[in-house]
Parts: C-alpha cells; sequence; structure tokens
C-alpha cells in the first residue's frame, strides 16, 4: 500500500483530488504506520504544509528521521529536503540552506525543480533580484515535467517580479503568461496551491 501511495499521491493530488489523498493519508495514519514509512510520511507532510494546514504538515513531519539520526541521509526521503525548505522553520537563511539540501539530494528531476524555485525565493525575499532569476529559469526548465510543473509555474511567476522589479513589464508579462499557459495546459487550476 505505502509503494502504491508514494507513486499515487502526487498524481492524484497535482490533479486536484487533495480530499482523496487526505482521506487515504487519515487511513494511512489510523493504521498507525507513517512512523515506518519515511517517503510516505514526508509526502503527508508535504501535502498538509502546501494545504497551509500547519498541525497535520507538523505531525506528519515528526514520523520522518531527523537530519542527524541518518549517518548518511539514505533514510531521509528527497520529498523531506524540499519539505523543510517550504516549511521555512527558522526563518529565510535556514530556509535557504535546506533548499540547497534539496538541491544537492535530489535524485528525482521534480523535487529538483522545487528546490531551484525555493531557493530562489529565498533569495528574491531576501532582497537579492540577481541570483533567483538565474535559479528561477534552471527551476523552470527542470520542472517540465508534470509534478514538476507547480515549480515551474512558481518560478516563471518569481521571474516575472524580478522582472517588474526592472521596469520590465513586456517581460513580466510574458513570464506571467508562460506560468497561466502552463497551468491551464495541464489542469493545474485543479492544483490546490
Amino acid at each position: 500500500v505505502a509503494r502504491i501511495m508514494g507513486r499515487e499521491i502526487r498524481v492524484t493530488y497535482g490533479r486536484g483530488r487533495a480530499d482523496t489523498v487526505f482521506g487515504w493519508l487519515r487511513w494511512f495514519e489510523d493504521a498507525e504506520r507513517a512512523g515506518r514509512y519515511p517517503a510516505i510520511a514526508a509526502l503527508g507532510a508535504l501535502v498538509y504544509a502546501l494545504s497551509g494546514d500547519e498541525r497535520g504538515a507538523t505531525r506528519w513531519a515528526s514520523a520522518l528521521p531527523a537530519e542527524d539520526d541518518a549517518e548518511d541521509g539514505s533514510d531521509v526521503p528527497d520529498t523531506a529536503y524540499v519539505l523543510r525548505a517550504i516549511l521555512t522553520r527558522g526563518g529565510i537563511a535556514k530556509m535557504r540552506a535546506d533548499a540547497r539540501a534539496a538541491r544537492r539530494k535530489a535524485s528525482d528531476p521534480d523535487w529538483l525543480a522545487a528546490a531551484l524555485a525555493l531557493e530562489g525565493f529565498s533569495h528574491l525575499w531576501d532582497g537579492d533580484s540577481g541570483r533567483p532569476d538565474t535559479l528561477f529559469a534552471r527551476a523552470a526548465a527542470a520542472g517540465e515535467r508534470f509534478f514538476g510543473l507547480p515549480a515551474a509555474t512558481n518560478a516563471l511567476a518569481g521571474r516575472a517580479v524580478i522582472a517588474i522589479d526592472r521596469d520590465d513589464w513586456d517581460a513580466a508579462g510574458q513570464l506571467a503568461n508562460r506560468s497561466l499557459e502552463i497551468s491551464g495546459e495541464h489542469g493545474l487550476d485543479r492544483y490546490l496551491t
């Protein structure tokens, strides 16, 4: 069941069926199995975090091995590194460090896109508009597959913000429109975040 859920949660959530995913997660949690499957715990925490449920995200994240507990990091799924960056616990500098760790550890290109976008946002929120544009461009390119598309659309929106800051409204419009096109082409309008 854990293997199937690990494969299907991203697809189902990405297609706007968050209620279905939450039902699966409740079933898994009721069976008291979250701690036995770090990949499911990380996905559960991520889904709750993306939906704005901090308590749910914290509850599921507590089932993950701590960074220090896994000597070589092999017990920590890629999703956990991205999750740590999304949760931004410890401020922007910690978010950036977590996003960099996610980028280094990501074996899945979809999580690479998310890590690059998160690192870009950490720089942007810190007042740097130079470095994030490069990171956002890389995130948009890395996120061309379905699961990376939400990160790609966010990265394009981030690039649009930077273009606005540079008073380049034509580029901002093109970037924002491309983000919206991707969202429309792939049904991301049903994607909860």
